[in-house]
Protein backbone atom coordinates (compact mmCIF):
# COMPACT_ATOMS: atom_id res chain seq x y z
CA UNK A 1 0.00 0.00 0.00
CA UNK A 2 2.09 2.88 -0.82
CA UNK A 3 -0.02 6.03 0.48
CA UNK A 4 3.18 7.97 1.50
CA UNK A 5 4.13 8.49 -1.83
CA UNK A 6 6.12 11.68 -2.98
CA UNK A 7 3.37 13.64 -5.06
CA UNK A 8 3.48 17.21 -4.70
CA UNK A 9 0.27 17.85 -7.00
CA UNK A 10 -2.69 15.68 -6.85
CA UNK A 11 -5.46 18.27 -8.86
CA UNK A 12 -4.73 15.08 -11.72
CA UNK A 13 -7.33 12.64 -10.52
CA UNK A 14 -5.19 9.07 -9.88
CA UNK A 15 -6.59 5.95 -10.65
CA UNK A 16 -6.82 2.69 -8.47
CA UNK A 17 -8.83 -0.31 -7.68
CA UNK A 18 -11.01 -1.38 -4.95
CA UNK A 19 -9.38 -4.04 -2.86
CA UNK A 20 -12.05 -4.56 -0.76
CA UNK A 21 -15.22 -2.80 0.71
CA UNK A 22 -17.31 -3.29 3.85
CA UNK A 23 -19.71 -1.64 6.47
CA UNK A 24 -18.23 -0.93 9.69
CA UNK A 25 -19.45 -1.30 13.07
CA UNK A 26 -20.25 2.31 13.48
CA UNK A 27 -22.39 2.76 9.84
CA UNK A 28 -19.71 3.88 7.75
CA UNK A 29 -18.32 2.30 4.78
CA UNK A 30 -14.61 1.63 5.08
CA UNK A 31 -12.85 0.99 1.47
CA UNK A 32 -9.25 -0.33 0.75
CA UNK A 33 -7.70 0.49 -2.48
CA UNK A 34 -5.08 -1.03 -4.37
CA UNK A 35 -2.69 1.93 -4.27
CA UNK A 36 -4.12 5.54 -2.57
CA UNK A 37 -3.01 9.20 -2.92
CA UNK A 38 -4.87 9.74 0.50
CA UNK A 39 -2.92 10.41 3.46
CA UNK A 40 -4.14 8.27 6.47
CA UNK A 41 -3.87 10.39 9.79
CA UNK A 42 -0.34 9.72 11.82
CA UNK A 43 2.82 11.46 12.52
CA UNK A 44 1.02 14.72 14.03
CA UNK A 45 -0.47 15.23 10.47
CA UNK A 46 -3.82 14.85 10.06
CA UNK A 47 -5.99 12.69 6.94
CA UNK A 48 -6.50 14.06 3.76
CA UNK A 49 -10.18 13.97 2.37
CA UNK A 50 -11.45 14.10 -1.14
CA UNK A 51 -13.58 12.23 -3.66
CA UNK A 52 -13.22 8.98 -5.49
CA UNK A 53 -15.00 8.28 -8.80
CA UNK A 54 -16.11 5.35 -9.99
CA UNK A 55 -15.09 5.24 -13.86
CA UNK A 56 -17.61 3.07 -15.12
CA UNK A 57 -20.43 5.24 -14.86
CA UNK A 58 -19.17 8.62 -13.07
CA UNK A 59 -20.80 8.39 -9.89
CA UNK A 60 -18.77 10.19 -7.04
CA UNK A 61 -18.22 9.30 -3.51
CA UNK A 62 -17.55 11.30 -0.65
CA UNK A 63 -13.81 10.29 1.22
CA UNK A 64 -14.50 11.96 5.10
CA UNK A 65 -11.13 10.47 6.99
CA UNK A 66 -8.58 7.97 6.06
CA UNK A 67 -7.07 5.72 8.80
CA UNK A 68 -3.53 3.42 8.84
CA UNK A 69 -4.22 0.10 10.21
CA UNK A 70 -1.23 -1.98 10.08
CA UNK A 71 -0.05 -1.34 6.40
CA UNK A 72 -3.45 -0.49 5.01
CA UNK A 73 -4.90 2.46 4.73
CA UNK A 74 -8.98 2.81 5.23
CA UNK A 75 -10.75 5.19 3.36
CA UNK A 76 -13.90 6.10 5.39
CA UNK A 77 -16.51 6.89 2.24
CA UNK A 78 -19.87 8.95 3.26
CA UNK A 79 -23.03 7.01 2.98
CA UNK A 80 -24.44 9.12 0.13
CA UNK A 81 -25.03 7.78 -3.50
CA UNK A 82 -24.87 3.95 -1.07
CA UNK A 83 -21.18 2.90 -2.29
CA UNK A 84 -21.67 -1.03 -0.79
CA UNK A 85 -24.53 -0.90 -3.28
CA UNK A 86 -23.47 0.82 -6.29
CA UNK A 87 -19.09 -0.20 -5.86
CA UNK A 88 -17.76 -3.59 -5.50
CA UNK A 89 -14.26 -5.14 -5.85
CA UNK A 90 -12.22 -4.31 -8.89
CA UNK A 91 -13.93 -1.38 -9.80
CA UNK A 92 -11.44 1.31 -11.26
CA UNK A 93 -11.64 4.66 -9.26
CA UNK A 94 -10.56 8.02 -9.54
CA UNK A 95 -9.04 9.62 -6.41
CA UNK A 96 -8.90 13.17 -6.09
CA UNK A 97 -7.80 14.88 -2.98
CA UNK A 98 -9.07 18.45 -1.69
CA UNK A 99 -5.96 20.07 -2.67
CA UNK A 100 -5.95 22.96 -0.62
CA UNK A 101 -6.06 21.09 2.43
CA UNK A 102 -3.10 18.44 0.99
CA UNK A 103 -1.08 21.87 0.46
CA UNK A 104 -1.97 23.47 4.07
CA UNK A 105 -0.97 20.76 6.03
CA UNK A 106 2.45 20.09 4.04
CA UNK A 107 3.52 23.33 4.26
CA UNK A 108 2.49 23.09 8.40
CA UNK A 109 4.76 19.67 8.83
CA UNK A 110 7.48 20.99 6.37
CA UNK A 111 7.80 23.87 8.43
CA UNK A 112 7.41 21.87 11.47
CA UNK A 113 10.36 19.71 10.86
CA UNK A 114 12.73 23.65 10.16
CA UNK A 115 11.55 24.64 13.04
CA UNK A 116 12.58 21.93 14.98
CA UNK A 117 15.57 21.21 13.91
CA UNK A 118 17.07 24.83 14.20
CA UNK A 119 15.79 24.69 17.60
CA UNK A 120 17.65 21.48 18.37
CA UNK A 121 20.99 22.58 16.68
CA UNK A 122 20.91 26.50 17.85
CA UNK A 123 19.91 25.99 21.77
CA UNK A 124 19.82 21.96 21.73
CA UNK A 125 16.49 22.07 22.64
CA UNK A 126 14.83 18.55 21.50
CA UNK A 127 10.87 18.54 20.37
CA UNK A 128 8.91 16.14 22.09
CA UNK A 129 5.81 15.88 19.93
CA UNK A 130 3.98 18.09 17.66
CA UNK A 131 0.40 18.45 16.76
CA UNK A 132 -1.35 20.29 13.53
CA UNK A 133 -4.21 21.94 14.31
CA UNK A 134 -7.32 23.55 11.95
CA UNK A 135 -5.87 27.04 12.34
CA UNK A 136 -2.75 27.15 14.22
CA UNK A 137 -0.02 24.40 15.27
CA UNK A 138 2.39 23.86 18.26
CA UNK A 139 5.39 21.70 19.04
CA UNK A 140 6.77 20.68 22.34
CA UNK A 141 9.86 21.61 23.49
CA UNK A 142 12.17 20.09 26.14
CA UNK A 143 13.53 23.61 26.82
CA UNK A 144 12.47 27.38 28.77
CA UNK A 145 12.32 29.15 25.38
CA UNK A 146 12.96 32.85 25.63
CA UNK A 147 11.52 35.25 23.30
CA UNK A 148 14.69 36.45 21.54
CA UNK A 149 15.14 32.57 20.80
CA UNK A 150 11.80 32.64 19.25
CA UNK A 151 12.96 35.28 17.08
CA UNK A 152 16.04 34.43 16.00
CA UNK A 153 14.15 30.85 14.75
CA UNK A 154 11.55 32.92 13.14
CA UNK A 155 14.55 34.76 11.38
CA UNK A 156 16.24 31.60 10.47
CA UNK A 157 13.83 29.91 9.34
CA UNK A 158 13.03 33.07 6.73
CA UNK A 159 15.99 33.57 5.54
CA UNK A 160 16.37 29.38 4.52
CA UNK A 161 12.79 29.98 2.64
CA UNK A 162 14.53 32.26 1.40
CA UNK A 163 16.87 30.51 0.00
CA UNK A 164 14.62 27.88 -1.91
CA UNK A 165 16.55 25.06 0.28
CA UNK A 166 15.45 21.50 -1.94
CA UNK A 167 13.20 19.13 0.40
CA UNK A 168 13.84 15.87 -0.92
CA UNK A 169 12.72 11.99 -0.68
CA UNK A 170 14.57 9.07 0.16
CA UNK A 171 13.33 5.34 0.81
CA UNK A 172 15.04 2.81 2.90
CA UNK A 173 14.03 -0.94 3.43
CA UNK A 174 14.86 -0.38 7.33
CA UNK A 175 15.42 1.70 9.72
CA UNK A 176 19.16 0.87 9.86
CA UNK A 177 20.01 1.39 6.38
CA UNK A 178 19.26 5.07 6.80
CA UNK A 179 22.19 6.60 8.94
CA UNK A 180 23.14 6.68 12.73
CA UNK A 181 21.27 10.51 12.94
CA UNK A 182 18.31 9.16 11.10
CA UNK A 183 18.32 6.42 13.14
CA UNK A 184 18.39 7.84 16.40
CA UNK A 185 14.56 9.46 15.14
CA UNK A 186 13.00 5.98 14.61
CA UNK A 187 12.72 5.54 18.32
CA UNK A 188 8.93 5.85 18.56
CA UNK A 189 7.87 4.34 15.04
CA UNK A 190 4.25 2.63 15.15
CA UNK A 191 4.96 -1.30 16.59
CA UNK A 192 2.58 -2.36 13.06
CA UNK A 193 4.82 -0.39 10.82
CA UNK A 194 6.16 -2.75 7.86
CA UNK A 195 7.70 -1.78 4.80
CA UNK A 196 9.62 0.71 3.43
CA UNK A 197 11.19 3.43 5.39
CA UNK A 198 10.67 7.18 4.21
CA UNK A 199 13.29 10.24 5.18
CA UNK A 200 13.02 13.51 4.87
CA UNK A 201 15.77 15.60 3.99
CA UNK A 202 16.10 19.47 4.00
CA UNK A 203 19.17 19.80 2.58
CA UNK A 204 21.97 20.56 4.70
CA UNK A 205 18.94 21.12 7.55
CA UNK A 206 17.73 17.99 8.85
CA UNK A 207 16.88 14.49 7.82
CA UNK A 208 14.10 13.03 9.94
CA UNK A 209 12.21 9.19 9.12
CA UNK A 210 8.50 10.54 8.39
CA UNK A 211 5.47 8.99 6.97
CA UNK A 212 4.08 13.03 6.51
CA UNK A 213 3.35 14.93 2.81
CA UNK A 214 5.91 18.00 2.86
CA UNK A 215 7.15 20.31 0.03
CA UNK A 216 9.58 19.90 -2.86
CA UNK A 217 11.49 23.49 -1.41
CA UNK A 218 11.24 25.54 1.27
CA UNK A 219 10.40 28.45 -0.97
CA UNK A 220 6.58 26.74 -0.79
CA UNK A 221 6.14 27.62 2.82
CA UNK A 222 6.35 31.25 1.53
CA UNK A 223 6.91 32.53 5.40
CA UNK A 224 7.11 30.72 9.18
CA UNK A 225 5.42 32.78 11.98
CA UNK A 226 6.04 32.15 15.19
CA UNK A 227 3.27 32.94 17.20
CA UNK A 228 3.53 32.41 21.05
CA UNK A 229 4.81 30.60 23.77
CA UNK A 230 2.62 28.41 26.25
CA UNK A 231 3.94 27.29 29.75
CA UNK A 232 1.89 24.76 32.07
CA UNK A 233 1.60 21.73 33.40
CA UNK A 234 5.28 21.19 32.82
CA UNK A 235 5.20 21.07 28.74
CA UNK A 236 6.01 24.21 27.02
CA UNK A 237 4.88 24.40 23.63
CA UNK A 238 5.35 27.32 20.90
CA UNK A 239 2.70 27.79 18.79
CA UNK A 240 3.34 29.09 14.98
CA UNK A 241 1.89 29.06 11.39
CA UNK A 242 3.36 28.58 8.08
CA UNK A 243 2.26 29.87 4.33
CA UNK A 244 -1.36 30.46 3.56
CA UNK A 245 -2.09 30.66 7.18
CA UNK A 246 0.30 33.47 8.05
CA UNK A 247 -1.47 35.43 5.00
CA UNK A 248 -5.15 34.24 6.54
CA UNK A 249 -3.80 35.73 10.03
CA UNK A 250 -2.43 38.60 8.48
CA UNK A 251 -5.58 39.65 6.43
CA UNK A 252 -7.50 38.94 9.74
CA UNK A 253 -5.76 41.18 12.09
CA UNK A 254 -6.24 43.99 8.79
CA UNK A 255 -9.79 43.79 8.87
CA UNK A 256 -9.94 44.20 12.85
CA UNK A 257 -7.67 47.21 12.75
CA UNK A 258 -10.14 48.77 9.50
CA UNK A 259 -13.25 47.84 12.23
CA UNK A 260 -10.88 49.34 14.88
CA UNK A 261 -10.56 52.11 13.18
CA UNK A 262 -13.97 53.49 12.64
CA UNK A 263 -15.16 51.86 16.19
CA UNK A 264 -12.17 54.34 17.86
CA UNK A 265 -12.04 56.83 15.52
CA UNK A 266 -8.85 56.71 15.14
CA UNK A 267 -5.91 55.17 13.79
CA UNK A 268 -3.72 52.57 14.67
CA UNK A 269 -1.35 54.09 16.06
CA UNK A 270 -3.88 55.80 18.21
CA UNK A 271 -5.44 52.59 19.04
CA UNK A 272 -3.62 51.67 22.28
CA UNK A 273 -4.07 55.39 24.03
CA UNK A 274 -8.24 55.07 22.79
CA UNK A 275 -8.53 51.84 24.48
CA UNK A 276 -7.23 52.67 27.49
CA UNK A 277 -9.38 56.44 27.88
CA UNK A 278 -12.21 53.94 27.36
CA UNK A 279 -11.40 51.45 30.00
CA UNK A 280 -10.84 54.84 32.20
CA UNK A 281 -14.43 56.21 31.21
CA UNK A 282 -16.06 52.66 31.83
CA UNK A 283 -14.54 52.36 35.28
CA UNK A 284 -15.65 55.72 36.36
CA UNK A 285 -19.18 55.32 34.79
CA UNK A 286 -19.04 51.75 36.95
CA UNK A 287 -18.74 53.44 40.18
CA UNK A 288 -21.23 55.80 39.75
CA UNK A 289 -23.80 52.72 38.32
CA UNK A 290 -23.09 51.38 41.84
CA UNK A 291 -23.52 54.48 43.87
CA UNK A 292 -26.68 55.24 42.30
CA UNK A 293 -27.73 51.64 42.32
CA UNK A 294 -26.91 51.27 46.34
CA UNK A 295 -28.82 54.88 46.58
CA UNK A 296 -32.09 53.20 45.11
CA UNK A 297 -32.20 50.13 46.72
CA UNK A 298 -32.02 52.38 49.70
CA UNK A 299 -35.13 54.36 48.86
CA UNK A 300 -37.29 51.36 47.57
CA UNK A 301 -35.80 49.92 51.58
CA UNK A 302 -37.18 52.84 53.07
CA UNK A 303 -40.68 53.27 50.70
CA UNK A 304 -41.47 49.70 51.77
CA UNK A 305 -40.62 50.89 55.46
CA UNK A 306 -42.83 53.30 55.73
CA UNK A 307 -46.15 51.13 54.58
CA UNK A 308 -48.32 50.53 57.35
CA UNK A 309 -49.52 46.96 56.56
CA UNK A 310 -46.81 45.22 54.71
CA UNK A 311 -47.78 42.02 53.00
CA UNK A 312 -46.35 38.42 54.28
CA UNK A 313 -44.03 38.78 50.97
CA UNK A 314 -42.40 40.97 49.04
CA UNK A 315 -41.64 41.10 45.19
CA UNK A 316 -38.69 43.44 43.98
CA UNK A 317 -37.58 42.22 40.07
CA UNK A 318 -35.00 45.05 38.42
CA UNK A 319 -34.54 44.35 34.63
CA UNK A 320 -32.15 47.02 34.34
CA UNK A 321 -28.78 44.88 34.68
CA UNK A 322 -28.19 46.62 38.12
CA UNK A 323 -25.11 45.55 40.40
CA UNK A 324 -25.95 42.26 43.07
CA UNK A 325 -24.93 44.39 45.77
CA UNK A 326 -27.70 46.05 44.95
CA UNK A 327 -30.21 43.57 46.71
CA UNK A 328 -27.55 43.40 49.76
CA UNK A 329 -27.54 46.99 50.00
CA UNK A 330 -31.83 47.01 49.96
CA UNK A 331 -32.10 43.75 52.62
CA UNK A 332 -29.77 45.68 55.40
CA UNK A 333 -32.10 48.52 54.60
CA UNK A 334 -35.48 47.07 54.34
CA UNK A 335 -36.76 47.32 58.68
CA UNK A 336 -40.62 46.46 58.09
CA UNK A 337 -42.79 46.72 60.69
CA UNK A 338 -43.64 42.62 60.51
CA UNK A 339 -41.86 39.62 59.49
CA UNK A 340 -41.82 39.70 55.36
CA UNK A 341 -40.66 37.28 53.26
CA UNK A 342 -38.52 39.32 50.44
CA UNK A 343 -38.20 37.65 46.47
CA UNK A 344 -35.53 39.99 44.73
CA UNK A 345 -34.48 39.18 41.70
CA UNK A 346 -31.96 40.76 39.07
CA UNK A 347 -31.71 40.41 35.98
CA UNK A 348 -28.09 40.31 33.57
CA UNK A 349 -29.60 43.41 31.42
CA UNK A 350 -33.18 44.18 29.84
CA UNK A 351 -34.00 41.51 27.60
CA UNK A 352 -31.93 38.86 29.26
CA UNK A 353 -33.83 35.95 30.65
CA UNK A 354 -30.74 35.18 33.23
CA UNK A 355 -29.84 36.72 36.59
CA UNK A 356 -29.74 36.42 40.16
CA UNK A 357 -32.22 35.60 43.11
CA UNK A 358 -32.26 36.28 46.43
CA UNK A 359 -34.56 35.13 48.99
CA UNK A 360 -34.50 35.70 52.53
CA UNK A 361 -37.11 35.89 56.01
CA UNK A 362 -38.19 33.07 57.92
CA UNK A 363 -35.57 30.36 57.90
CA UNK A 364 -38.92 27.91 57.56
CA UNK A 365 -40.30 30.15 54.51
CA UNK A 366 -36.75 29.89 52.65
CA UNK A 367 -36.40 26.65 53.26
CA UNK A 368 -39.53 25.42 51.49
CA UNK A 369 -39.47 28.20 48.94
CA UNK A 370 -35.96 28.28 47.84
CA UNK A 371 -35.24 25.22 46.05
CA UNK A 372 -38.41 25.16 44.04
CA UNK A 373 -38.34 28.51 43.07
CA UNK A 374 -34.62 28.07 42.23
CA UNK A 375 -35.93 24.67 40.17
CA UNK A 376 -39.06 26.86 38.37
CA UNK A 377 -36.67 29.58 37.71
CA UNK A 378 -33.79 26.46 36.30
CA UNK A 379 -31.28 27.91 38.49
CA UNK A 380 -28.98 26.91 41.28
CA UNK A 381 -28.39 27.77 44.51
CA UNK A 382 -28.14 27.25 48.00
CA UNK A 383 -28.79 28.85 51.44
CA UNK A 384 -28.97 29.12 55.42
CA UNK A 385 -29.87 30.97 58.24
CA UNK A 386 -33.06 32.50 56.10
CA UNK A 387 -31.33 33.24 53.01
CA UNK A 388 -31.01 31.97 50.05
CA UNK A 389 -28.73 32.63 46.42
CA UNK A 390 -29.21 31.42 43.20
CA UNK A 391 -28.16 32.06 39.79
CA UNK A 392 -31.16 31.49 37.49
CA UNK A 393 -31.94 31.17 33.60
CA UNK A 394 -35.30 31.88 32.77
CA UNK A 395 -36.30 34.91 34.52
CA UNK A 396 -39.37 34.94 32.05
CA UNK A 397 -41.41 32.15 34.24
CA UNK A 398 -41.68 35.45 37.39
CA UNK A 399 -45.10 35.34 37.49
CA UNK A 400 -45.11 31.40 37.87
CA UNK A 401 -42.74 32.01 40.83
CA UNK A 402 -44.98 34.83 42.31
CA UNK A 403 -48.60 32.76 42.71
CA UNK A 404 -46.22 29.73 44.24
CA UNK A 405 -45.11 32.00 47.06
CA UNK A 406 -49.07 33.63 47.16
CA UNK A 407 -50.64 30.23 47.50
CA UNK A 408 -47.83 28.89 50.34
CA UNK A 409 -48.81 32.17 52.26
CA UNK A 410 -52.45 31.27 51.81
CA UNK A 411 -52.17 28.19 52.87
CA UNK A 412 -49.67 28.63 56.17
Amino acid sequence: MVFQCQRNSFQKEYTSTIESIQKAENGLIEVIFADTVFFPEGGGQPNDEGTVTKLADQQEFQVKNVIRRGPKAIHILSDDNDPMANLKVGDEIAQKINWNRRFDHMQQHSAQHLITSLFETEYNYNTKAWWLGTESSYIELDGDIKPQEMLNIERLCNDYISQAIPVSLEIFEKPEDAGDEVTRASRGLPVDLSGPIRVIKIEGIDSNMCCGTHVKNLAQLQVIKLMSIEKGKGKILVHFLAGNRVIRKLDEAYQRELDLNVLLNGGPDYHKDLIKKLQTTSKNSQKTIQKLSRELAAILAQQLNDQPNPNPYYFLHRSDGVEVDFANTFLRTAKPKSPIFFFITISDGIDSKSGSLVLQGCPEDVDALGGEIAKILDGKGNGKNGRYQAKVTKLNKLKECEEFVKKYFENK
